[in-house]
């Protein structure tokens, strides 16, 4: 079951960054790769730059610019201080991701996990094994080459990635650093793209409903309820049911088949739209402002074998502040106090005019996996 779920995440990985693979990889590439990756590694630790220059060339020509490839080339470029070189007009920051994902791999499994996970996505690793030589080389070659290069530049930041320490690649762009590059441009529009995404909200409530003015004779009732929806941006768009149930504070007068009767015994409800908007976003919260607009119902019921039942509604819109409090996992815990207005009517039995108090303590759960995992790589942990 452990490797089963290892597999999917990494397919889930590989089906969001997939498009930097996308490229037709010769039979030649994956029969030759892992050779040209341990005679690159070679090079590198004999400081062969003719060498190196002509295996690059050649793995270039059988793989096209995989992420191995292109690691090297940038690896190359750098300590030759000609970067960057023929890699204008690449992608980095996809070249950056699919190294991440692959450090990931190194630095999270276990050897037979990363061998796992290798058999069965050889193209997406460019056909080098995970962890081997050429990883170790080309770590070994970031870790020396950063001494020569001076801090703040884009060079530096891709050194430390290729070191071995990708957070602080991501976390530049993200604080806005290298603002005028390509890098930084498609930065933005990973990021953006990824903020748009919807994420699938689901959410279980309890609380008290307290009636006011002449409703107040059906008392205060406790309720139970759920939500689902979507989250966009800093909106909450939810259909939401709420159930209230409880005996009446006072008997309540009902006409059933042309005869008044008392009843204490009480159902209720409610089924609408609830939209919330993210007002203030903290570290680890939200205040929001909440409105809903949907339907009402009370059902009272008499006494007896064969009980009658008589059922009133109203539409019913509500408003009221929400504190969410958002966990690490996605999760979240909200308080919601808020102000309904209703329009019961009752003429010939007891008046149910009035509106009502509701407060509700809710846990939920709002996530996307593509654009979590997406954002997170990215260096955000709030959105």
């Amino acid at each position: 079951m452990c490797k089963m779920k290892s597999k999917l995440w990494l397919l889930v990985l590989i089906l969001i960054y997939g498009p930097l693979h996308a490229q037709d990889l010769s039979e030649n590439c994956a029969e030759k790769a892992e050779s040209y990756s341990i005679e690159v590694a070679k090079a590198m630790l004999d400081g062969d730059e003719e060498n190196l220059a002509q295996l690059l060339f050649e793995w270039e020509q059988e793989c096209g610019f995989t992420e191995p490839v292109f690691r090297a080339r940038v690896l190359q470029l750098i300590a030759a201080d000609r970067f960057p070189g023929m890699l204008e007009t690449i992608s980095m920051l996809e070249q950056a991701i699919a190294f991440e994902i692959r450090y990931r791999l190194i630095a999270e499994k276990s050897p037979a996990e990363r061998v796992d996970y290798f058999a069965f996505h050889k193209d997406y690793f460019g056909y080098v094994p995970i962890n081997e030589e050429f990883d170790r080389q080309t770590m070994r070659q970031a870790a020396r080459l950063i001494n020569r290069v001076s801090p703040g530049t884009i060079e530096y930041s891709i050194l430390e990635m290729y070191a071995g320490e990708p957070e602080n690649f991501f976390t530049a762009l993200r604080d806005g650093e290298f603002e005028e590059t390509q890098l930084a441009a498609e930065y933005r529009n990973r990021r953006d793209e990824l903020l748009k995404l919807p994420e699938f909200n689901i959410g279980i409530r309890a609380g008290m409903w307290f009636p006011m003015d002449d409703l107040d004779i059906l008392g205060p009732h406790p309720s139970l309820g759920v939500n689902v929806g979507l989250k966009k941006g800093r909106n909450y768009f939810d259909a939401g049911f709420d159930f209230r149930f409880g005996k009446t504070a006072y008997p309540v007068s009902i006409v059933l088949q042309d005869t008044l009767v008392k009843t204490s015994n009480f159902q209720g409800g409610f089924l609408g739209m609830e939209w919330s908007r993210v007002l203030v976003q903290g570290s680890d919260y939200n205040l929001e402002i909440f409105a809903g607009l949907g339907y009402d119902l009370i059902d009272l019921v008499e006494d007896g074998q064969d009980p009658g039942r008589r059922s009133y509604g109203s539409v019913n819109f509500t408003i009221g502040p929400v504190y969410r409090h958002i966990f690490s996992n996605r999760t979240w815990l909200s308080i919601r106090p808020a102000f309904s207005f209703l329009n019961y009517d009752n003429p010939q039995g007891s008046s149910f005019n009035g509106n009502a108090w509701l407060f509700n303590i809710a846990f939920g759960y709002s996530d996307n996996p593509r654009k979590s995992e997406g954002l997170k790589r990215l260096g955000y942990l709030r959105w």
